[in-house]
């Protein structure tokens, strides 16, 4: 399998780029390859080493790996090539670093190159975008095509807005279409380190995680679907889940508090100390407390409540 390329700073010993350039949207992530076995079996890799079996794959790339494992069109790519194991396809798994994305639309897994044993070479930026599509996966946003080398300047060029969240992009690649690429990474974005949750109750880690801002988004979505933002949209069956009596109780009965920094607790279920006081709660309260930890990890991690679907899903022009 095909290691994964490097990828310099474009102040940092970067390649000269020549050409016809290429602009790709940088998103937050872990490298990830894979390659289809003769078998069927799908091999995976990190940016270092070849995972022997699914118990080394780490974390962040679990969700890339079931996507991939789910959508690859197995049959295309064996009518397209004669030899499978001659293809490399190199990519993001996508998950939670520094900006809080929009995980119904990202993709667990963006395909960024496609190299060819039988080439000798990585395939052009179109010609890769293109496979990624006939086999089923996302490519990467393309941000610009065909721009000509002398008219790119690093040092004057603005980053473009994300695809996938409301807010500028994490960098963009630069690729020519003799393979060198570059990237150009935003730096104001940069300097903030990740935000570490430091949580050592379901009532704190629910405050630190879902916050207002997340509850807007997702209410807005809903709207966009033609749906009232309630309770009973988000999938949650109260009756097993909460004290409360009405919907305007379930937030606040599910363990997130009705005011930040007031000291007010949530009402219908008492703050745990611990994951183990939860447990040995009441059965809804400690359902209810789970389900806040729950939600809040999978948030943190970048994992939708709904599975991604690529038929929602329409790729920015």
């Amino acid at each position: 399998m095909r290691e994964l390329p490097p990828l310099p700073a474009v102040d940092d010993a970067a390649p000269t780029l020549d050409g016809h350039l290429w602009l790709l949207e940088y998103v937050e992530g872990t490298p990830v390859r894979f390659q289809l076995r003769d078998s069927g079996a799908i091999r995976f890799g990190g940016p270092e080493r070849a995972y022997r079996d699914d118990d080394a794959i780490p974390r962040p790339c679990q969700r890339a790996v079931r996507h991939v494992r789910e959508r690859l069109d197995r049959e295309a790519l064996r009518a397209a090539v004669d030899d499978v194991t001659g293809v490399t396809f190199l990519g993001w798994a996508t998950h939670r670093e520094r900006i809080d994305y929009d995980w119904e639309r990202l993709p667990p897994f963006l395909g960024l190159d496609v190299w060819s044993s039988e080439a000798g070479a990585f395939r052009p930026p179109g010609a890769a975008e293109a496979i990624f599509d006939r086999l089923g996966l996302d490519p990467v946003n393309t941000v610009e095509r065909e721009l000509n080398s002398r008219d790119f300047d690093p040092a004057g060029y603005d980053l473009p807005a994300s695809a996938w969240y409301d807010g500028p992009a994490a960098g963009v690649v630069i690729r020519d279409k003799r393979g060198n690429r570059a990237l150009l990474e935003n730096s104001e974005l940069s300097a903030n380190s990740a935000r570490s949750i430091d949580a050592d109750d379901a009532e704190s880690l629910a405050e630190a995680v879902a916050t207002d801002e997340r509850f807007e988004r997702v209410a807005a979505r809903l709207r966009d679907r033609g749906r009232a933002p309630s309770v009973d949209a988000s999938g949650i069956d109260c009756s097993r889940t909460c004290t409360a009596r009405n919907t305007a109780d379930c937030l606040p009965a599910s363990g997130r508090s009705t005011s930040r920094g007031s000291g007010r607790r949530s009402r219908g279920v008492p703050a745990a100390s611990s994951a183990a006081e939860a447990a040995t709660q009441s059965p809804p309260q400690a359902t209810a407390v789970g389900s806040v930890v729950a939600t809040s990890r999978s948030i943190a991690a970048g994992e939708s409540a709904a599975p991604y679907s690529r038929a929602s899903y329409s790729r920015p022009s």
